[in-house]
């Protein structure tokens, strides 16, 4: 994933935004959470998220992966 923060500086306040790209490995890795999330009692995919809320949803549930849902939906296998 990338991510680009532009800031625009006028004289009386400065504004911020931010856009945020996911790449081929981003959506591939979304991809296998989703599929696991089938299958696995302990992952749960959160639909219609967007990646602040994805990474949020991750973190709470953490705890709750084991390590081959987390070799499976980060490394592939």
């Amino acid at each position: 994933m990338t991510s680009t923060i532009i800031t625009n500086t006028t004289e009386l306040f400065d504004t911020k935004s931010m856009t945020i790209t996911p790449t081929i490995e981003t959506q591939e890795i979304l991809n296998r959470w989703e599929e696991r999330a089938k299958v696995s009692k302990n992952v749960t995919f959160p639909k219609g998220e967007n990646y602040i809320q994805l990474y949020e949803s991750y973190m709470n549930q953490v705890e709750n992966w084991t390590d081959a849902d987390e070799r499976y939906v980060f490394e592939g296998g």
